[in-house]
């Protein structure tokens, strides 16, 4: 019995503890809500407490702040921390592939690109794909292999001199 009351104690202390340091953290950044090592040290620690969506907030505005700053490369290793948590953030994905389409890194901007083109084709979001496809159209080296997907997906799109693909709207044909 009592070493099941020292296991309690021992985790009150450790909870204790993780508390007094995000709150550490939190002061720390409302003296200064640009640093960008005390933002990812509190998303790390905030996750591993398995506060998952305060963590993945916390990523997201670090990112932001290392891109406001210029940090690309550093911008990407947060964006890339986040999709290893949640696969399925779309602003993670989104922003991946604007800084590597602006980079001029087409390959890996098509390939996040992808992941948000399939996202709002699974959930059933035809204009959101159809603008994600034209990014994709935009910077393809092989751009027709993607007109075939558009071709398929969207059966009335047509092209015109003003607007390759965006005076399209899709609507429920039901």
């Amino acid at each position: 019995l009592q070493k099941i009351k020292d296991l309690f104690s021992a985790k009150e202390k450790a909870d204790s503890a993780v508390n007094a340091t995000v709150n550490n953290y939190r002061q720390q950044l409302a003296e200064n809500s640009k640093n960008f090592r005390i933002r990812i040290k509190l998303a790390e620690l905030l996750l591993s407490t398995g506060d998952k969506e305060e963590a993945l907030a916390e990523y997201v505005t670090t990112a932001r702040l290392y891109l406001d700053h210029g940090f690309s490369p550093m911008a990407i290793a947060v964006y890339k921390k986040i999709l290893k948590v949640d696969p399925e953030h779309m602003d993670a994905n989104l922003q991946l592939a604007r800084i590597y389409q602006r980079e001029n890194l087409f390959a890996d901007a098509i390939t996040y690109y992808q992941q948000v083109f399939e996202f709002y084709q699974k959930n059933d979001q035809p204009n959101e794909a159809l603008s994600i496809l034209e990014k994709i159209l935009d910077i393809a080296p092989d751009k027709a292999k993607f007109r075939r997907l558009m071709h398929k997906l969207f059966p009335d799109f047509q092209e015109t001199e003003k607007s390759i693909y965006s005076d399209i709207i899709i609507t429920d044909q039901a």
